[in-house]
């Protein structure tokens, strides 16, 4: 396996003379670089701006009503799961647990399919 020599950065066969053109050669080639890269930058950094400000301006009416919807079912199932209890046990010292247990699974399941439907 052969190794390579190391260049000598002052050979004048390697054209690393300074002169005009090579100056303008190497400017030009900077320049493209870093305004192709940085260009792209903010033009990406402009797309992900511009699609979240049109995102959210297009979803959040619809996040709002499905949170408002979501509220008002939690209400009512916190309230029918309130009154079952005051139904079912209106006296602490009477059990009657199987029922209410019953009931309060069945209403859960109902709150737990909604949730679903809405996410």
């Amino acid at each position: 396996m052969r190794r390579r020599r190391a260049k000598d950065p002052f050979s004048i066969e390697d054209e690393l003379i300074c002169t005009k053109e090579n100056c303008l050669s190497c400017c030009k080639k900077f320049t493209a670089f870093m305004f192709s890269r940085v260009g792209l930058f903010f033009v990406m950094i402009g797309y992900v701006a511009l699609g979240g400000w049109l995102f959210q301006g297009l979803e959040a009416r619809n996040e709002q009503d499905m949170r408002r919807s979501m509220s008002e079912k939690l209400n009512s199932t916190l309230y029918k799961l309130w009154d079952e209890i005051l139904r079912v046990n209106p006296y602490p010292y009477h059990d009657k647990r199987g029922n209410f247990t019953l009931y309060a699974t069945e209403e859960l399941e109902k709150f737990e399919a909604t949730v679903i439907q809405q996410v």
